[in-house]
């Protein structure tokens, strides 16, 4: 199955690259983190960019899983592999 969403955002392609390659930054955009604000998270690897890792654990609303950065092409492309562990166990290829 192949999911497509699509927004327009009144910013440079540098500025969303910055904060979608910098796990560290999610909170202040992500709305899984507004459903669950004491979901606890940790985050792997390097600080941003490829080998980034971010995990999460939360209420059922979110659920409990990991976020890695496999591509990270500076405004242009990020991929991530986007694996469930509940409420069901899944993964997933992303691409911002």
């Amino acid at each position: 199955m192949n999911v497509t969403r699509s927004a327009t955002i009144a910013a440079p392609p540098e500025a969303i690259f910055k904060v979608v390659n910098d796990f560290s930054q999610w909170d202040a955009w992500s709305p899984w983190s507004k459903l669950d604000p004491a979901m606890k998270k940790t985050l792997e690897g390097p600080k941003e960019g490829v080998g980034a890792i971010y995990k999460w654990s939360g209420n059922d609303e979110v659920g409990e899983g990991s976020t890695t950065l496999v591509e990270s092409k500076p405004s242009e492309k990020i991929g991530m592999k986007l694996d469930f562990v509940r409420p069901f166990a899944g993964s997933s290829d992303v691409q911002f």
